[in-house]
């Protein structure tokens, strides 16, 4: 049996030459970076300055033992898989070992056949351990705080209490409407702190109906009802040492919050049909687009509750609100988008920037990214132009606009807010990365005045989706279920619009 070749390195300790030379010499044939000690003094000595995933020990040695090895070694490098080695008689002791922390042991005399499956299990061990700690690297980097898009003041407001509180460990909630980025927020709170390597646990709750949730968030014991054969550890022991996020915490019935209560209070909870109270160190963060106020006055949340997660209230503005950033956001959405399909947009045309300046965007940051990438998928050119606009959303553009448009807004160039250029500002909107033009904010249209924001005469709304649909169709090769993907529609909504507008293969 060969063992793959890889970069893993290789300490073999042993005093006897005869067995440690017999390890090093076909493991180093084998492709591993090898090197043998006679003592566990000399191991340490050795891993002071160079580094070993492997470890191969004999238990007994001249001075400190093998397990004091292990000890010492697992204390400062907790990763290291160590193999012990044992004569017949102390199988016992090598048992002990693989309680403090060995992978496994082997007694002698052994075969090198079954030293190499050994090490095969351990590279595959070690093959996870550095897949997992490369997983948290990239979430660390994925949710980190600069990733979230804005320089418009409110978002500069909201970066700066984020800061303050991800070094804390205080219960924090996110107040926003839908598809504001709470998640997102929420998440660089934990990948920001001192709990980032420990475990991040997310449950929305509204996505469950109650009898399901108290057991989702505290687990249950075995036979505590029909179905309930195992016990089964709840998102709350799961979260242990780390944090849990709460999504729509507005929406949990008044028996859950009482349990939930108690967590805050006491750190403790008691699984569904348990008995024995089980202590937990978790942050909790929460989110809702509710207005918990306006629950407690209703008596649907309670008030104690209330005041215990309202520690540090963090608001995130909606997108109406900080229009200053949509050329930032676009930008973003345009270069994420690039790369999943493998296309080459570089501009917004200035029509399509002013309709984005002029709506609402209800959906907030969430339909931005949709529209974006919607555009993307159904289109190959190099700039985002109106004719690439969905007839849904240009209905609701062209309705915004008849309405005069946003009067609320401020309507101040985003350069002006961002201080100029910078990472991520407007100017690089338009700089060499992306060749996205800044553009400054249009004035809001005089009420009444259609035709100077829409872009093109308006058609018929079915003329408008009819188009669409096909050209939809035509660019997926009539594949109806990638079409209804893209348009974001089911497939049997797609087939009636087909048959409703007589769309035919052979005229486009």
């Amino acid at each position: 049996m060969a063992v793959r070749s890889n970069n893993y390195s290789i300490l073999v300790v042993d005093d006897e030459d005869i067995m440690r030379n017999g390890l090093c010499e076909p493991l180093a044939a084998s492709g591993f970076d090898v090197y043998g000690v006679s003592s566990a003094e000399a191991a340490l000595k050795y891993l002071e300055e160079k580094k070993a995933h492997i470890i191969i020990t004999d238990l007994r040695l001249p001075g400190m033992s093998g397990m004091q090895l292990l000890t010492r070694v697992l204390e400062k490098r907790p990763q290291t898989a160590v193999l012990v080695m044992t004569a017949y008689g102390s199988v016992e002791t090598a048992v002990d070992a693989m309680k403090k922390g060995a992978f496994d042991y082997i007694t002698k005399p052994f075969s090198f056949d079954e030293v190499q499956v050994l090490i095969e299990k351990m590279s595959e061990k070690l093959d996870l351990v550095m897949e997992n700690e490369k997983l948290r690297t990239e979430l660390k980097g994925k949710y980190r705080l600069d990733n979230i898009i804005g320089k418009s003041s409110k978002m500069q407001q909201m970066y700066e209490l984020v800061e303050k509180v991800s070094s804390s460990s205080a219960t924090v909630i996110i107040y926003g409407e839908s598809g504001t980025g709470k998640e997102l927020t929420a998440s660089a709170i934990h990948y920001s702190g001192q709990r980032a390597n420990k475990p991040y646990i997310k449950l929305n709750c509204a996505a469950l109906p109650e009898t399901l949730l108290e057991s989702e968030l505290f687990g249950y014991e075995k036979g505590a009802f029909t179905g309930a054969l195992t016990k089964r550890a709840g998102k709350f022991e799961s979260a242990e040492g780390g944090t849990i996020f709460l999504d729509e915490i507005g929406d949990i019935v008044p028996e859950i919050q009482v349990k939930l209560l108690r967590v805050l209070q006491e750190k403790e909870f008691m699984r569904v049909g348990g008995v024995t109270p089980i202590r937990v160190d978790v942050r909790i963060i929460c989110a809702t687009n509710a207005n918990l106020l306006e629950k407690v006055k209703s008596g649907k949340f309670r008030e104690d509750l209330y005041y215990r997660l309202n520690v540090i209230p963090i608001y995130i503005p909606a997108l109406r609100e900080r229009k200053e950033d949509i050329p930032l956001l676009v930008s973003h959405f345009i270069a994420k988008f690039n790369a999943e399909n493998n296309k080459k947009f570089k501009k917004v045309s200035d029509e399509v920037l002013k309709l984005f300046f002029n709506y609402n965007w209800p959906g907030n940051i969430r339909q931005l990214e949709n529209t974006i990438e919607r555009i993307i998928v159904l289109n190959d050119a190099e700039t985002i132009s109106g004719d690439m606009i969905t007839a849904d959303l240009m209905a609701e553009f062209n309705s915004a606009t008849a309405a005069g448009g946003d009067k609320t807004s401020s309507w101040t160039t985003v350069s002006s807010r961002s201080g100029g250029a910078g990472k991520g500002s407007a100017e690089a909107f338009g700089g060499a990365d992306t060749g996205v033009r800044e553009a400054a904010a249009p004035p809001p249209a005089a009420e009444g005045d259609l035709n100077a924001l829409t872009i093109a005469p308006l058609a018929p709304l079915e003329d408008v989706e009819k188009a669409h649909i096909a050209r939809a169709l035509k660019k997926l090769d009539w594949n109806l279920s990638k079409t209804a993907r893209a348009l974001q529609i089911d497939r049997k909504t797609l087939y009636l619009k087909i048959e409703k507008y007589k769309i035919e293969k052979e005229d486009y």
